[in-house]
């Protein structure tokens, strides 16, 4: 990947920044807080999609210079131009997987052992899934049934495979130890291992017997507890008509009294409504007449009794006769109530004395006390227990003693299972199959390594089949700052050339002493004039611009975020 043009608008410290990349190799300068960092965040940023700073897109904001409302940059390259604006974060990245270690060495030191073999398996195009993996399992001799199960998580990587094959192995050995009574599986112990059998097994006739005798038992319970129910039966029905009784007793009590008062209001509706029938029609009203058909005399019917008899004319009416007509008719309204509410209460009073009588028929005798059927419901229930507790007893020892050689037989089977998929395990593992692949990945990486080592003279980096990264043979983690930054420099420029992209980003170059800044220099010179990088970008803390520099680097001072064509406007 050529690198032609870059650009950065208020990102960061990256406030201006127009440049045109026209060597492979482009040294970008400047003091303490020039913005450089910010650049190559910047780049990283527009290329990956990857924010160095912030883990969330919310966070973009805080990507952008103070007292800027948005900010963008962008890469032109050969593969295209790639973007990215803040703080939407919309763009358009380059999608490689090598590219974050391109861009950011130092992340494949980070990566723990599975993450770097994982990383370097996409490298070189090593599938796990591959027919040539199912061919070296069966080489080993990994039972083909299993091969086949854990096939398809290969899919997933090595790791994900053998953590599957051990997951089974795992089962298979719970299995085992379930099968033999909490034992603890073991490869020697489990070979010869056996079920025990019971001394003593039982006859058909004997499990008969047993089983009549809980039969017998259950008939006794299920008697019992019939004979309890009907017993609390009868004990409501007799508390429940006890009460009931007591209840219609009071009503019944009444029966006289309400018999006088209906005599009383009989009496009185009989002395008011003939009076209310004696009174003349109201005044005003007009009593409707027809004429007599025999000698055409006026006929009316008269109000008190409906009688049809001869019309007379209305007199004058005295003004008290309303007041009478209103009072009397109060009166017959309210004895007429009284009369039909004396007859209903009287009439509930004799059905509550008749519903006693009949209650205390059916009362009968006293039923049977509850408590002693309960204790003999006790005795049927213990009895059972114990007959249960023995014919359970009697089926286990028999269960047990028929399945004793099923036991054995499943448990040699899970001890097979466990077997096969440590076996599957151990073929997958990182030390297994995935290292004879790696190998040959590892070789062409390594002889990298050597070559930029040999090109640099720096010591010679190493990436071991246990995915240790040695420097002069020590351990990355014993190494000084500067040994590491260039250990991460020669991994970058391996995964560059090994991947293709040719693209190497190199930030903080000036941990290097005057000695490694002129070994950095001649050998990024050399892997650009054997087309290893296409473009190189280094970053680094220095009071000036070097000089005397190849033909193939250019240099580029950054002061206050500002740089190149900005830089030379300004």
């Amino acid at each position: 990947m050529k690198i032609t043009h870059l650009s950065a608008q208020s990102y960061l410290g990256a406030r201006a920044v127009d440049l045109t990349i026209t060597t492979p190799i482009t040294i970008v300068a400047g003091k303490n807080g020039a913005g450089k960092s910010s650049l190559q965040e910047a780049i990283r940023h527009a290329l990956g999609g990857d924010a160095a700073r912030v883990a969330m897109k919310k966070e973009f904001k805080a990507l952008i210079s103070d007292g800027a409302g948005s900010s963008y940059a962008t890469v032109a390259t050969s593969e295209g131009e790639f973007s990215i604006v803040l703080p939407s974060g919309k763009g358009m990245h380059f999608d490689h997987g090598a590219l974050p270690f391109v861009l950011d060495p130092a992340r494949f030191a980070r990566l723990d052992a599975n993450e770097r073999r994982g990383f370097l398996f996409g490298l070189f195009n090593l599938s796990p899934d591959g027919p040539a993996v199912v061919e070296a399992l069966k080489a080993r001799g990994c039972a083909a049934a299993k091969i086949e199960q854990v096939r398809p998580l290969l899919r997933a990587g090595f790791d994900a495979a053998a953590k599957e094959a051990q997951a089974k192995a795992r089962d298979a050995k719970a299995s085992w130890k379930t099968l033999t009574g909490g034992e603890t599986w073991g490869k020697d112990k489990a070979a010869g291992w056996k079920a025990s059998k019971p001394e003593e097994t039982y006859s058909r006739d004997q499990i008969a017997l047993a089983e009549r005798l809980v039969a017998e038992s259950d008939d006794a319970i299920a008697r019992s507890n019939q004979q309890i129910g009907e017993a609390r039966a009868a004990i409501r029905q007799h508390v429940e008509a006890a009460k009931r009784i007591e209840e219609l007793r009071a009503k019944a009590a009444r029966l006289p009294a309400l018999r006088d008062k209906l005599q009383r209001d009989q009496a009185e509706l009989d002395q008011w409504s003939p009076r209310l029938a004696e009174l003349p029609p109201p005044a005003g009203e007009k009593p409707r007449t027809w004429a007599c058909p025999c000698c055409g005399v006026m006929l009316e019917h008269r109000m008190a009794d409906g009688a049809l008899v001869e019309h007379q004319p209305t007199a004058s009416v005295d003004p008290d006769i309303e007041i009478k007509r209103q009072q009397w008719t109060d009166a017959v309204a309210l004895y007429t109530r009284s009369v039909a509410n004396d007859q209903r209460d009287i009439a509930d009073a004799e059905r509550a004395a008749q519903e006693i009588v009949d209650l205390e028929k059916r009362l009968g005798d006293t039923p049977p006390a509850a408590e002693r059927l309960e204790q003999v419901l006790a005795g049927h229930q213990a009895d059972k227990r114990a007959r249960a507790a023995t014919l359970a007893q009697m089926f286990e020892a028999n269960r047990l003693a028929m399945l004793a050689d099923e036991h054995t037989k499943k448990a040699a089977a899970a001890h097979a299972d466990v077997l096969a998929w440590l076996a599957i395990a151990d073929a997958l593992a990182p030390d297994g199959i995935p290292a004879e692949m790696l190998a040959s990945a590892l070789e062409p990486i390594n002889e990298r390594l050597t070559d930029a080592a040999g090109m640099a003279e720096w010591a010679s980096v190493t990436i071991t089949r246990d995915m240790e990264i040695l420097a002069g043979g020590r351990p990355y983690a014993l190494l000084s700052e500067s040994e590491r930054w260039r250990a991460d420099a020669m991994i970058g420029a391996a995964i560059a050339e090994l991947s293709g992209l040719r693209l190497l980003v190199l930030d903080r170059f000036d941990v290097l002493d005057a000695k490694g800044r002129e070994d950095l220099i001649y050998w990024l010179d050399a892997m650009a004039a054997e087309g290893i990088v296409d473009t190189a970008l280094v970053f680094g803390t220095m009071k000036a611009l070097p000089a005397g520099l190849p033909e193939t680097i250019t240099p580029v001072w950054i002061e206050g975020g500002v740089a190149g064509e900005m830089r030379e406007a300004a």
